[in-house]
């Protein structure tokens, strides 16, 4: 099922929860579907690690990407505001601070920190003992007490996939992408037991951009196929499945939900199911209106079984407004997947003022309030996008005749004031189209958007004003 809805640039999950947030605007995934919630949903269930340790994390409500943390051990906490979570396990919590860049890892067994503030740090992962900073020329390895153990350069290459994996694990072996040249891209391997660097190695079908742990192995995927690895050693790895470069172009997407494999291609939206061997279950593709959407790893999570994968419109000059494919547990599946979550009414017309200026009305009806809210919400981002000059769409053809004049008509059984929680959700959408970084005017570019919100239980009768900016 798709669920239109605005674009979200952060996330928090549990295994039966997911929760996406855009300032003061919140969406929140249950048993697979998607709805609007509340201003202060902020947290999911806390994570607990197999030596008890407790984190919680919630979104700190701010425009930012920051996430505050509380981790326990022993009925002691530790706080951590503004920050990203990197990971949480054998005893170490690693986090980015958000305003600073700096990286921390906290060992709440032993009540430490340790602080990479190294400007030059890319990324820092944490596995068998030792911590892995990625650098801007390569890769420096630590142990626990933050002495550097070795280190190996990196091969600029301007052709690697932004979302291909930098490390990874496999058995008792860290892989380090190190960069690559015509093609062919580069790993050096550090052993956990050992504690030291194996020669490099050549991976002449490209970067691996996912590897994921099911209860049939570990398997990994790059431009060309699937892969099943058969130990530590990628050479001996079994191609299990391979792309056809007509279908699978641009971005890849590989992940699984631990009954099937899946592989997406972003670039022609092409989606696969797999069984373990690499047979093909299920082959379709994407509603030409949509593309797959990857602009950070919140973009594709798995809860409850069910596969989350936002989209995007498919032109992409679009800005604001986006969906929620929310694919059923399983290994096969049709079209019926892509089916667009339905309204009883949908209408975008011009309404015409005096001077021969033009404002929109939207007409959205639905036996549910929330659904025809969030649709309202969804479809008012697009068209401002569209007609109104803002600095999100600097550059791009706008309405001269549009004078800020916007309206909504809901019609739902349910009734809708001033102060339900559908209308604090645009409320604060309209808010956000005013400030900064969307600062959305009128068509001549000086006038106020004005909102007005309207609601009647049903086509004929009469409305009522809910809401109005002026």
């Amino acid at each position: 099922m798709i669920y239109p809805t605005l674009n979200f640039a952060n996330g928090v999950f549990s295994s039966n929860k997911a929760l996406y947030f855009r300032s003061g605007l919140v969406n929140k995934v249950e048993n697979g579907a998607l709805s609007i919630g509340h201003s202060t949903d902020r947290v999911v269930d806390p994570w607990v690690a197999a030596d008890g340790a407790v984190l919680k994390q919630a979104h700190n409500g701010k425009d930012g990407i920051g996430f505050n943390f509380e981790v326990s051990h022993n009925h002691e906490a530790n706080h951590f505001t503004d920050c990203s979570l990197i990971s949480f396990a054998e005893g170490w919590l690693l986090l980015k601070e958000n305003e600073t860049g700096k990286f921390i890892a906290y060992n709440y067994l032993e009540k430490r920190y340790l602080e990479f503030n190294n400007a030059r740090v890319r990324s820092l992962n944490h596995a068998g003992g030792f911590f892995f900073e990625e650098g801007r020329h390569g890769w420096s390895v630590y142990d626990h007490q933050g002495i550097k153990v070795c280190e190996c350069n990196a091969v600029s290459d301007g052709n690697r996939p932004e979302n291909a994996l930098s490390l990874f694990k496999i058995g008792e072996t860290i892989h380090l992408s190190v960069g690559g040249e015509n093609g062919t891209a580069f790993l050096v391997p550090f052993s956990l037991s050992r504690g030291e660097l194996g020669p490099r190695v050549e991976r002449p079908s490209g970067y691996i951009i996912s590897i994921v742990q099911t209860l049939d192995g570990v398997f990994f995927a790059d431009k060309s196929g699937i892969f099943k690895a058969a130990s530590d050693d990628l050479s001996i790895a079994e191609k299990i499945a391979v792309f056809d470069p007509d279908k699978f172009k641009g971005t890849l997407l590989f992940w699984h939900n631990d009954q099937a494999l899946y592989a997406a291609s972003c670039g022609a939206n092409f989606l696969n199911s797999y069984l373990p061997d690499g047979t093909v279950v299920s082959s379709v593709s994407l509603p030409s209106q949509w593309k797959f959407w990857l602009a950070n790893p919140v973009h594709l999570q798995v809860v409850g079984g069910r596969s989350l994968v936002f989209l995007g419109p498919d032109d992409y000059h679009q800005w604001g407004c986006g969906a929620l494919l929310s694919i059923p547990a399983g290994t096969s599946f049709g079209q019926e997947i892509f089916a667009e979550e339905s309204l009883q009414a949908l209408n975008i017309s011009q309404t015409m003022a005096v001077d021969g200026s033009h404002g929109y009305r939207l007409k959205i009806g639905s036996v549910d309030a929330e659904v025809a809210t969030r649709h309202a919400a969804h479809h008012l981002a697009s068209l401002v996008n569209k007609v109104a000059p803002g600095l999100m769409n600097s550059g791009f053809t706008q309405d001269k005749s549009f004078n800020g004049t916007l309206e909504i008509e809901l019609i739902t059984p349910q009734p809708i004031d001033g102060g339900h929680l559908h209308m604090d959700y645009l409320k604060e959408l309209f808010r956000q189209m005013q400030t900064s970084p969307q600062s959305y005017k009128a068509g001549n570019r000086k006038g106020p958007l004005r909102l007005s919100v309207f609601w009647h239980a049903a086509t004929g009768g009469s409305e009522e004003l809910v809401f109005s900016s002026t």
